[in-house]
């Protein structure tokens, strides 16, 4: 009969629907920088400006609320209302970069906006110039960010140098934290070739986490013993696969 009740099966994937989102929000962002760097230099220079010009101001927004609300809890001063307005106790020779931690939650957005958006424009053409983003890269754009936001925040004069000097060193220590990481992470990369490869044929790469904490690397890979896998913490069934790829595939890791 038509009015008999339908039954209806949802069906749910494996997959975590927060991972799912953020899958796709990375593909989504592979595909707009794809698309970016094929554009000319003002197209790409002009998205990044604004791209960062909105990240700044939201950042500008949070860390205002935040500091706002901090202040009060450890009986500190408030932030001045404006630039005019003098911190107690500031030091004189503190006074003339009062502008850059003062003024309303929307100023202090603006003046985010500005160094953010500056950084990012400035970077975009000195990348496309120079054909790299290197430690000069950052600290240029880092200098001019930090000027251009410091003007903005009402300051003037030979007092903005400073601050584009502190924002450049800033700038320049950031990207060479980065690399740093990012060398290391080769490194690592390149200590866990084989065993990457194995535990991917075997459908086991969730463990790799598990040889990195116990240090089973590549130079270990050929010594593997059933204590050492269970001692790293991987599963009894998972230990007798790995053992067995080893005996009857030995041949296929030798070179890597």
């Amino acid at each position: 009969m038509w009015w008999k009740k339908k039954e209806v099966v949802l069906v749910v994937g494996n997959e975590n629907p927060l991972k799912e989102l953020d899958k796709k929000c990375k593909e989504y962002k592979i595909f707009l920088d794809q698309w970016v760097v094929k554009q000319s230099l003002p197209v790409e220079a002009s998205i990044a400006t604004v791209a960062g010009a909105v990240r700044g101001a939201a950042l500008g927004i949070s860390l205002t609320s935040v500091v706002d609300h901090v202040l009060p809890a450890f009986n500190l001063p408030p932030r001045p209302a404006t630039s005019k307005t003098n911190i107690p106790g500031c030091p004189p020779s503190l006074v003339p970069y009062q502008p850059i931690i003062s003024g309303s939650t929307l100023a202090q957005a603006r003046n985010f906006a500005v160094l953010t958006s500056v950084n990012a424009g400035i970077s975009c053409v000195l990348r496309r110039l120079r054909g790299k983003k290197d430690f000069e890269t950052c600290m240029m754009a880092g200098f001019g960010s930090g000027v251009m936001s410091s003007l903005v925040s009402g300051m003037s004069g030979p007092s903005v140098i400073p601050v584009g000097i502190f924002f450049a060193l800033l700038s320049g220590g950031a990207f060479k934290v980065k690399e740093r990481a990012l060398n290391e992470q080769a490194k690592d990369a390149a200590k866990y070739k084989r065993v990457r490869r194995m535990l991917s044929n075997l459908g086991l790469s969730q463990y790799e986490k598990n040889f990195k904490k116990a240090r089973l690397d590549d130079d270990a890979f050929f010594s593997l013993t059933e204590r050492s896998l269970e001692a790293a913490g991987i599963p009894s069934r998972s230990t007798l696969d790995i053992l067995s790829e080893l005996k009857h595939g030995d041949i296929l890791y030798i070179f890597g």
